[in-house]
């Protein structure tokens, strides 16, 4: 579970953004022993009007930034289960109720 959201140029070392999660999950989960990589769940994000992004774009550069580094992962809607062995794909639900 790693934050993604509330980022900007203005504080660039309080909060991560949703590329620099990805990395810091492979950092965690793989430490340099060529494990597969662990289920990544983003936290922080779209709870505050914080960040000068919209509210649904660090999910979708999430999405895009696990893709595009092989790392399972998981955007569950706020208070959904995840099964961490077997995810569900991401779906784009957040678009939906983006304001």
């Amino acid at each position: 579970m790693l934050p993604i959201g509330s980022y900007g140029p203005r504080w660039p070392y309080i909060h991560m953004t949703p590329e620099e999660a990805v990395r810091a999950h492979q950092d965690l989960t793989d430490g340099g022993r060529d494990l597969p990589p662990g289920l990544l769940v983003p936290v922080h994000w779209a709870t505050f009007n914080l960040g000068l992004h919209t509210w649904s774009e660090p999910a979708q550069r999430l999405v895009v930034a696990a893709e595009k580094a092989g790392v399972p992962l998981a955007v569950p809607r706020p208070g959904e289960r995840v099964d961490a062995i077997t995810p569900d794909p991401p779906t784009d639900w957040w678009s939906a109720v983006s304001h």
